[in-house]
C-alpha cells in the first residue's frame, strides 16, 4: 500500500509539472518530462504524434496558435498504479486569453500513461479532447467555435442591454412625466387657495373702501356747499370770522381730497387683487406678455404709493414689440411680477434713505424675442442680494427683508410658477451695493 502510494503521489507530481510547463509554454520542460517514444492523440484526426520528434511539432503548432500562457482548473484527478505502468486520469476547464477576452474552454478530459526510463517515471502516451466541441482540422484548440459561440454569447447580451436601456429609457420618462404632473397639481392648488385667500381678502376690503370714497366725495360736496353758503351770507359775519372758517375749510377740502385721491388709490389695489384671483389655476390662453407686464408694474408701484406717500421710483421699460402673444398663465404670471417688481421697488427705496437726494431710485424692465422663448429681465439700482445668501433666494420662507416685513415665500412662489406652471427659467444676476436683476425666459409653447 505504503509503495503504490509512493507511486501515484510520483506520478502526479510529474503529471502537474508537465501541465504547468505547458501552460506556461515552456516547451523544453515539456518534452523533458516525455519518453523518447511518447505518442499522442487529440480530438481532432490531425492531432496524433507517433515518437518525440512528431509530438515536438504539434507542440510547436500548438504554441504557435496559442503563444500566450492559459489557465486551468482541474475539477478531478486520479492516479492508478498497476505493476510498472501507470497513468492518470483528469477532467480539465482550460482559460485561454483571445484577442484580449478571457474565453472558457469547454471541459477536456486528458488520460496520461507513465513509463519508467532510466530509473524515473516518464510520460509515455497522451491522450486530451474536447468531447463537446467541433473543432477544425488544423486547431490545436477549438478557437473558431469558441470564437463564434462567444460571439453569439455576447450579441444576446448586447441586444438584451439595449432592451433593458430603452425599457429603463422609458421608466424614467414616465417618472419625470408623473413628477411634473405631480408638481403641477402642487402648483395648482397653491394657486387655488391663494387665489381664493386673496379673493375673500380683497371683497372683505373693497366694501369699507367703498364706504371711504364715497363719503369722501360728500365730504368735497358739502365743503363747497358750505363755502357757497358762506359767501352769500358773508356780510353778516366779521372778517376775522369768515378768514378762519375759510382756513378750516381749504384745510378740510384738502383733507378731503386726499382720503378721496387715496382711496382710489388703494381700490385700484383691490380691483388688481380681484383680477389677480380670477381664472382657474394652470388655464393657459394667449397673452400679451408686454402689456401684461406693464399693467402690474403699474399696480405695484401705485400700491406702494398708497403705502407710502413718499415713496417714488423711475421706471424705466423697453418691450420688444415682436414677441406677440405666447401661452401663459396670466394670473399666476402676473403674481411674478407684481412680486418681482415690488421687492426691486422695496430694495431701491431702501438704500435711497442711505444714500441721500443725489440717488435716483430705478426700476428698468426689458423684454426679448429669443425665437422660440421669451425673455424678461427686471432690473432695480438697490443694495443687490449678497452672494453667501443667493442659493437661499428662493428657499420657502427665507427672506432678505427684516421681521415683519416680508414671509420669504413671495420668490419660493415665483419660483414654482416659472419652472413648474411654465417650465421656464429664472435666475438672477447682482452686485452686492450696486442692483439685483431677475432674469425669467418663458417658453412662448408648452406642449
Amino acid at each position: 500500500m505504503t509503495n503504490s502510494s509512493t507511486v501515484e503521489a510520483e506520478v502526479l507530481s510529474v503529471f502537474h509539472k508537465f501541465w504547468d510547463a505547458y501552460k506556461q509554454r515552456n516547451a523544453d520542460a515539456v518534452f523533458a518530462l516525455c519518453a523518447p517514444g511518447v505518442t499522442f492523440f487529440g480530438t481532432g484526426a490531425h492531432e496524433k504524434a507517433q515518437g518525440l520528434d512528431e509530438f515536438r511539432k504539434l507542440v510547436a503548432l500548438d504554441f504557435t496558435q496559442m503563444p500566450t500562457p492559459f489557465s486551468s482548473e482541474f475539477l478531478w484527478t486520479r492516479a492508478i498504479t498497476q505493476a510498472t505502468t501507470c497513468w492518470v486520469e483528469a477532467e480539465v476547464i482550460l482559460r485561454l486569453d483571445i484577442d484580449g477576452k478571457c474565453l472558457e474552454l469547454p471541459k477536456a478530459r486528458t488520460t496520461v500513461i507513465f513509463i519508467q526510463h532510466n530509473s524515473q517515471w516518464l510520460i509515455g502516451h497522451i491522450h486530451g479532447s474536447f468531447p463537446s466541441v467541433d473543432q477544425v482540422e488544423g486547431e490545436a484548440y477549438p478557437v473558431e467555435a469558441l470564437k463564434a459561440r462567444n460571439q453569439e454569447l455576447e450579441r444576446i447580451v448586447a441586444n438584451r442591454t439595449a432592451e433593458l436601456e430603452q425599457k429603463a429609457r422609458d421608466l424614467q420618462e414616465i417618472l419625470k412625466s408623473l413628477k411634473e404632473t405631480q408638481n403641477q397639481l402642487i402648483l395648482s392648488e397653491k394657486m387655488a387657495s391663494l387665489g381664493q385667500l386673496t379673493a375673500g381678502i380683497a371683497h372683505e376690503i373693497k366694501n369699507p373702501m367703498n364706504f371711504v370714497n364715497n363719503f369722501a366725495s360728500l365730504s368735497a360736496d358739502l365743503v363747497k356747499e358750505l363755502r357757497d353758503e358762506l359767501e352769500k351770507d358773508k356780510t353778516k359775519l366779521e372778517p376775522k370770522t369768515i378768514a378762519i372758517v375759510e382756513d378750516i375749510l381749504k384745510d378740510l377740502e384738502q383733507n378731503v381730497t386726499k382720503i378721496n385721491e387715496h382711496g382710489k388709490r388703494a381700490d385700484s389695489i383691490v380691483k388688481g387683487m380681484l383680477l389677480h384671483s380670477r381664472g382657474k389655476a394652470g388655464e393657459r390662453q394667449p397673452s400679451d406678455i408686454n402689456a401684461l407686464l406693464h399693467e402690474y408694474i403699474n399696480l405695484a408701484y401705485h400700491g406702494l404709493r398708497a403705502q407710502d406717500p413718499s415713496f417714488n421710483v423711475k421706471i424705466v421699460t423697453e418691450y420688444d414689440q415682436s414677441i406677440g402673444v405666447i401661452s401663459v398663465v396670466p394670473q399666476d404670471l402676473s403674481r411674478v411680477f407684481l412680486n418681482i417688481v415690488n421687492n426691486g421697488c422695496y430694495s431701491a427705496n431702501e438704500k435711497k434713505k442711505t444714500s441721500g437726494a443725489n440717488f435716483s431710485p430705478t426700476i428698468s424692465v426689458y423684454t426679448k424675442n429669443l425665437g422660440d422663448k421669451v425673455q424678461i429681465r427686471i432690473r432695480d439700482n438697490g443694495n443687490g442680494i449678497p452672494q453667501k445668501v443667493l442659493d437661499k433666494m428662493f428657499t420657502p420662507f427665507f427672506t432678505t427683508k427684516p421681521t415683519g416685513v416680508g414671509t420669504g415665500l413671495g420668490l419660493s412662489l415665483s419660483y414654482d410658477i416659472i419652472t413648474q406652471g411654465h417650465k421656464g427659467e429664472i435666475t438672477i444676476d447682482t452686485k452686492d451695493g450696486e442692483y439685483a436683476e431677475f432674469i425669467i425666459t418663458l417658453p412662448k409653447q408648452v406642449s
